[in-house]
């Protein structure tokens, strides 16, 4: 995989992301994951092949914020609660209620 192919491939499931999850949400997901040192190179053209590469990279930063929050980050703590109150309402929404 060039790096043109893997650049494009990144901006193809920055667009996804940003639009299933909301802009905010995939960036603080993403800043998240960037706080614990990133993703290599090696595991980014890995992870962009996936069915569900933006799937997979929001669950990553889910992860690290709730690592950096149990580490007792406050900043990382409140973030990830936002982000699952938001998460809880469009559910609710989905479901009627």
């Amino acid at each position: 995989m060039s790096d043109e192919k893997l650049m494009q491939d990144c901006q193809r499931v920055e667009q996804a992301g940003s639009a299933r999850y909301g802009a905010d949400r995939w960036k603080a997901s993403l800043d998240a994951i960037g706080r614990q040192g990133g993703v290599s190179e090696a595991n980014m053209r890995q992870i962009v092949t996936a069915p569900d590469a933006a799937g997979l990279l929001y669950a990553m930063g889910r992860e690290a914020l709730l690592q950096q929050s149990d580490a007792g980050d406050h900043e990382s703590e409140r973030i990830y609660r936002q982000m699952r109150e938001d998460e809880r309402a469009e559910y609710r929404k989905y479901r009627g209620r």
